[in-house]
Formats: C-alpha cells, sequence, structure tokens
C-alpha cells in the first residue's frame, strides 16, 4: 500500500489553482503470476499512474474474493491501483528483454537465491550456453563447467591439482633447471 498524491491541480471558483489532496492506503499493481512476481516497491518522489475502479472496492480488497460494493459510491479515487513507473528519471538498474536477449544491469551487486543454477543450450545450440561476467562470480557452493564432457566441480579440479605430484625424468645436481613432464593422472 502506498499513500498518493495526485499532481494535476484543479482551479477552484476563483481560478486558483489547489493541489490535490493525498489519497491513503491504495494499493500497488505488481506484475504477478501464482508465488512469482517482479517486485519493485514504489519509493518516495516516484510518479505513477492511478487507476481508480469504477466501483467501491474495500470488500474485494479485505477479502481477496468476489464481494459486492460496501456502498454506492463510483469512481472514487479511494478505490484506486497504483500503477508505478511514469515519467520517472532514467534507470540505472533494470531488466531489459531486448530482441533474443535479456539484458541485467546493476550499480551494485546482483544476487541470486535458488537451489541450483544452470546455464543449458538454447534449443540444441552449445553457443546460447555461454555466461560472460565481467566482474567477480561469488559462489557459495561449487560450480561444475563443461557439465558435456566432465562432472567434477571446480573446486574437484583445484583439490586435485593442489595435490598431484609426478616424477620429474633428467634432474641433475647443482643449479640445473629442468622441465616437468605433464601430470599422468586425469579426472
Amino acid at each position: 500500500m502506498v499513500d498518493v498524491r495526485p499532481l494535476l491541480a484543479y482551479p477552484d471558483t476563483r481560478g486558483v489553482l489547489m493541489e490535490s489532496t493525498p489519497i491513503y492506503a491504495i494499493p500497488v499493481f505488481r506484475l504477478q503470476r501464482g508465488n512469482s512476481a517482479l517486485i519493485m516497491n514504489p519509493v518516495v518522489g516516484d510518479i505513477g499512474h492511478l487507476l481508480i475502479c469504477d466501483r467501491d472496492t474495500r470488500r474485494v480488497r479485505a477479502t481477496r474474493q468476489s464481494a459486492l460494493p460496501s456502498t454506492r459510491r463510483r469512481h472514487n479515487r479511494a478505490d484506486g491501483i497504483y500503477m508505478g513507473g511514469l515519467l520517472n528519471m532514467p534507470p540505472t538498474q533494470f531488466i531489459e528483454f531486448a530482441d533474443n536477449r535479456i539484458n541485467i544491469t546493476s550499480p551494485g551487486n546482483i544476487e541470486i537465491h535458488c537451489q541450483q543454477a544452470l546455464s543449458r543450450p538454447f534449443w540444441g545450440d552449445p553457443r546460447y550456453a555461454q555466461a560472460h561476467f565481467t566482474g567477480n562470480v561469488t559462489a557459495a557452493g561449487d560450480i561444475t563447467d563443461n557439465v558435456g564432457t566432465q562432472q567434477a566441480s571446480i573446486k574437484a579440479l583445484r583439490e586435485a591439482y593442489n595435490s598431484h605430484y609426478h616424477h620429474v625424468n633428467g634432474v641433475e645436481s647443482g643449479s640445473s633447471r629442468v622441465t616437468s613432464d605433464k601430470p599422468e593422472h586425469t579426472l
């Protein structure tokens, strides 16, 4: 719920502009289906659109079920729904649905909370399974890459690399140096 103040002023009987009075406890529109939603709660100073219902909506709001109007009032501002996002400043943080791609932009961190994040080829084309990051990637769990060709996580690969050893042929005493052979063990 938000309190809104219409920006459109109106003249009194002498032609003096009068500011609109606030309207309290107006529900906020949220793009939602079932328990999934895009949540962008309004902040002070946002400009939006007030959609006013044609009948008293108090019973429907209270019960979230079909109900008769509580009164005979019609087209009252108190029966409005706030639709945000009009005439505001250009966003610096957004999700953009562009042609054949989705862009996520944020000047801060992007956090993803889920049980498992997957990147799969789109319609069998491996070009669409690539993820490109320009900043740091931090994961609380294991990361597995090239899943189609190997099943070891990056952690397991790192541990195997850090703990492996192999013989070096051609060692000579003194200050001589040799290049070791490649490890023989694979994951």
